[in-house]
């Protein structure tokens, strides 16, 4: 019983993790693929949301709640890889003087 939420507090570190790495790639674009990648993200968060929802059980239980405190990890790290490859395919944020 104390794994759920467990879990739900290590899904809630990786989302943090995704804002930071989303925020520091969004910061190195111009204006129109900010845009592009705030909808992207957007989309992405209404998948994984529509994704989680679909494991739900109207019985409840906790074993539901770790499934989806996983699926929610494993989703999010895969994002987190996603856009970490875009980060560091833009390099290192030039310094300003």
């Amino acid at each position: 019983m104390a794994m759920v939420p467990t879990a739900q507090d290590m899904a809630t570190v990786k989302d943090a993790r995704l804002l930071v790495i989303y925020v520091s790639l969004y910061e190195k674009l111009g204006t129109k693929e900010q845009a592009a990648l705030y909808r992207e993200q957007d989309l992405w968060l209404k998948n994984r949301r529509k994704q989680l929802i679909k494991l739900q059980n109207p019985d409840g239980g906790h074993e539901v709640g770790l499934d989806i405190a996983a699926k929610k990890m494993e989703l999010t790290d895969a994002r987190i890889k996603e856009l970490s490859v875009r980060l560091a395919k833009l390099g290192p944020r030039p310094s300003s003087l």
